[in-house]
């Protein structure tokens, strides 16, 4: 089966380097706007467009790095639809955004209504989803969880740690950890292109787990003993702001409904699944 070919922002980042395993992928450059990006779209060839684009959440939220979260999201999404919506010879619209608007604690498909507005990820997704559905064209929002891989993200982060024997939580680790493996996330994205797939659609595995049964899952496929070490997050607030608390301490439990609903069939859709092919 030919690879569709797709215009992509953040084509280079962790999600973006494994899309060519699905798509024939042209890259958009970053500084393109206006004529000039309607104008590059126009001659690509392209059948349709993935959004990924956004500034790295992690680092001290002051007051240049939120602003910086929230333009390359909003502001992007939005200069990508405005010139999307001037060219016919694009047919579908990818946009992902991510799954803090969802309470903490409680289980929710796309079509919770007990949503979390007093956040500022949950205000960003809110806009930023605006700005992905004021397109014209067949359009889908993939709400991301937790997108696992070798190359970036929460392993990179957790696997040296683990392979030493210990495991740094944040808090309690009862936290609920809804989580996506990469290669897993291109093939959604594959079956919503091929499908015409519109709406919102969460970008999760169907089996949530409590953040703090990473470390023993890893410890029953690799055989090792780990050691769980839990951060207060107290300590963690003076370097890092409300990313702890909005997303360290966040405890969405994630059910992709609508995925399961329109015939998607996981290909590893639990951790133990995920953590075989990474460790």
């Amino acid at each position: 089966m030919s690879k569709p070919k797709v215009a992509v922002t953040g084509a280079s980042g962790f999600i973006g380097a494994y899309l060519p395993r699905q798509f024939e992928v042209v890259p958009i450059p970053r500084q393109l706007e206006g004529k000039d990006l309607r104008e590059f779209l126009k001659n690509s060839g392209v059948k349709g467009v993935i959004n990924l684009a956004g500034e790295s959440i992690f680092g001290r939220w002051n007051k240049r790095k939120k602003q910086r979260i929230w333009q390359s999201r909003v502001y992007t999404t939005r200069k990508i639809v405005e010139a999307i919506n001037t060219l016919p010879q694009i047919g579908f619209f990818i946009s992902v955004s991510g799954t803090s608007l969802y309470p903490d604690n409680l289980p929710c498909d796309e079509s919770c209504t007990r949503l979390e507005w007093s956040r500022f990820l949950s205000q960003l997704i809110e806009r930023w989803e605006q700005e992905a559905f004021r397109c014209n064209k067949p359009t889908a929002v993939v709400r991301l969880g937790v997108v696992l891989g070798k190359d970036g993200g929460f392993w990179k982060r957790v696997e040296l740690p683990l392979k030493m024997g210990f495991y740094p939580v944040v808090g309690s680790g009862k936290q609920w950890f809804s989580y996506i493996y990469v290669e897993e996330l291109i093939n959604i994205f594959r079956f919503i292109f091929e499908e015409k797939l519109i709406g919102v659609f969460n970008g999760t595995t169907p089996n949530p787990v409590r953040i703090g049964e990473v470390g023993k899952i890893y410890g029953e496929i690799t055989g090792k003993k780990i050691r769980t070490i839990n951060i207060p997050p107290s300590l963690l607030r003076p370097f890092l702001g409300e990313l702890v608390d909005e997303v360290l301490l966040a405890s969405p439990q994630v059910i992709p409904k609508h995925l399961i609903e329109k015939g998607y069939t996981f290909r590893y859709p639990s951790l133990e699944d995920i953590l075989k092919t990474l460790v």
